[in-house]
């Protein structure tokens, strides 16, 4: 059985990603390393809780999500990710021929062929780029109360 490593974690972490393990649903603060391939992913400023990186699943969207509206944080309104990436593309001509192709048949296989900011845009957002979810190495943010 796989397990979730460092490299499907960190990429987030500048993002407040948040992970479901022992102590709950919390915001991963840091990554600490104990020993070789031995990490612990650091919760909470506060109350310094701790687990191992492969007992937690981090929260993130499936891509399907891409397609739907998704209430704004604020709660005054939706925002539908691929129209917003859409418009990025076209205004800031930042863009490869293929990142212009993809919009409308994304899948995980066709992630590696995005440019850089693309992807890391899919990851600020919280999208599933690595396939964790299929792996069930993380939970769907729309299954998290």
């Amino acid at each position: 059985m796989e397990k979730l490593k460092l490299e499907h974690l960190a990429p987030y972490l500048p993002y407040g990603l948040k992970a479901k393990g022992f102590w709950g649903v919390r915001t991963i603060n840091s990554l600490c390393k104990e020993k070789e391939n031995y990490y612990w992913v650091e919760f909470d400023e506060k109350e310094k809780r701790k687990e191992q990186v492969w007992t937690i699943q981090p929260i993130l969207r499936p891509l399907s999500d891409l397609t739907k509206e998704i209430p704004m944080k604020d709660g005054l309104g939706e925002w539908k990710p691929k129209e917003v990436l859409r418009d990025i593309i076209m205004k800031k001509g930042k863009y490869s021929s293929y990142d212009i192709s993809w919009i409308d048949t994304i899948t995980p296989s066709k992630l590696e062929l995005l440019s850089f900011w693309l992807n890391n845009q899919l990851i600020e957002w919280h999208f599933d780029v690595f396939g964790l979810l299929d792996k069930g190495l993380a939970v769907n943010y729309n299954d998290v109360k």
